[in-house]
Order: structure tokens, then C-alpha cells, then sequence
């Protein structure tokens, strides 16, 4: 049976790419999740004071460099994704997806370099656009 004239079909889109996008979503806020609630933990440790409210006050703020950096992050991978296209754009996203946590977890304490912690929550900022 055929469609009626001037009927637009609608295409449906695979479940595992739901599933693909479900997970990401997942593992991306989970990351933003366990940032906030460890936050005083993270403050003690990477932004030492005297004044624990200073401490928690700087991680917060690493915190929300994350969300400052999404509208910037859309821009510039948006429009990255019109010059070379949507697939190296998403992997470029990818990867920062994975260097900036990565870094964020695994310096060395002994570094303590808050410019550090901000490239990588700003790196998290970019990827979620």
C-alpha cells in the first residue's frame, strides 16, 4: 500500500543509537554528579586553605567553569561540525570527553595547579553541546 500523495514518511532511528546516546548522556552527567557531590572533598585536596569555605568555594567555582564553557563549546563544535562535518566534530567531542576527566582525575596531588583543574572542567564544558 502506498502513501497518500503529499504524506511525508517518518524515519525511524535505531535503537541501538538511542541506546548509544542514553549511556553517554549517563556516563556525562555522572561525571558532573560525582564533581558536585565530592566537591568539598575535591576543595580540601587540590584548593588547600586555611578557611575551608575558601576551599569549597574555589572548587565550586572549577565546578561551574563547566557550565560557563557549554554555549562556547556549542559554537565552536557546531561550527566545526559545518566546515568538516558532524562525524570528526563528534569525535572531537569524544576526545575531549576523555582528556579532560582523565587529566582531572589522575595528576599528581603534588601538582595542585588550579589552572589545571580548569582546562579540564573547561574541556568538560566543550563536550556537552
Amino acid at each position: 500500500m502506498s502513501d497518500p500523495p503529499g504524506a511525508t514518511r517518518r524515519s525511524t532511528i535505531p535503537v541501538s543509537s538511542v541506546v548509544a546516546v542514553f549511556i553517554g548522556n549517563g556516563l556525562e552527567f555522572y561525571d558532573f554528579c560525582s564533581y558536585g557531590l565530592f566537591a568539598v572533598y575535591i576543595g580540601r585536596t587540590f584548593f588547600p586553605s586555611t578557611d575551608g569555605s575558601l576551599s569549597l568555594l574555589l572548587s565550586l567555582a572549577t565546578f561551574g567553569i563547566g557550565f560557563v564553557f557549554r554555549p562556547i563549546g556549542g559554537i565552536v563544535l557546531g561550527t566545526l561540525g559545518d566546515r568538516i562535518g558532524r562525524k570528526p566534530a563528534m569525535l572531537i567531542s569524544f576526545g575531549l570527553m576523555g582528556v579532560g576527566p582523565f587529566y582531572d582525575r589522575f595528576r599528581p596531588q603534588c601538582w595542585q595547579a588550579r589552572s589545571g583543574s580548569l582546562l579540564a572542567r573547561e574541556s568538560g564544558g566543550y563536550k556537552l553541546t
